[in-house]
């Protein structure tokens, strides 16, 4: 007789919320066991797919000659001017950087903006990487020239180049993402 009256107050109560809840960490930790067996390491995952292979490698080309060039410019040079070749003093190696930087920076507005013209942002970036690779022996060269304008015009000439290279990265960087 109470089987009846038990199978229907059971047939009529939900169930706990606690159950439920318990039943769905359940699912879910058993989901995360089969996935854990599935995944791959970080480097097999990203060079997977060649869109990754592409965003890594370009990433890569793009960092080494900015990096590198970055510290060439803007810290090596004047110190090569002033302490290991003595041409300058220091105070007019730093003055003279200080005058190739802010040129740097007011070309690399102009060549950002003049990078959203053209219908390829990677002519520029391309022309401006040819033109670090033949700007540096340049500069080099004109340092022998033993002449302050020579040790300028170089380093004016190799940061045009930098800011060239430099200009539409910043978009491009963007669209090498999304794309």
């Amino acid at each position: 007789m109470h089987g009846p009256i038990l199978y229907f107050i059971v047939k009529q109560t939900g169930e706990s919320k606690h159950w439920e809840q318990g039943k769905e960490n359940k699912k879910t930790e058993k989901t995360i066991r089969e996935n854990k067996h599935e995944e791959k390491s970080a480097l097999s995952d990203l060079l997977s797919s060649p869109f990754r292979r592409r965003q890594l490698m370009g990433m890569i080309f793009v960092l080494a000659p900015l990096t590198s060039s970055y510290y060439m410019i803007f810290l090596w040079a004047p110190v090569y001017l002033s302490e290991l070749r003595g041409l300058l003093s220091e105070a007019d190696a730093t003055c003279m950087n200080v005058v190739v930087i802010s040129c740097y920076i007011f070309l690399l507005l102009i060549y950002g903006k003049l990078s959203d013209q053209f219908p390829h942002r990677m002519d520029l970036i391309r022309i401006g990487l040819l033109g670090i690779i033949v700007a540096a022996p340049a500069m080099y060269g004109m340092y022998e020239s033993e002449s302050v304008v020579g040790y300028f015009l170089g380093q004016l000439q190799y940061a045009a180049c930098l800011s060239l290279f430099q200009g539409g990265m910043a978009a491009w960087k963007v669209e090498l993402w999304m794309s």
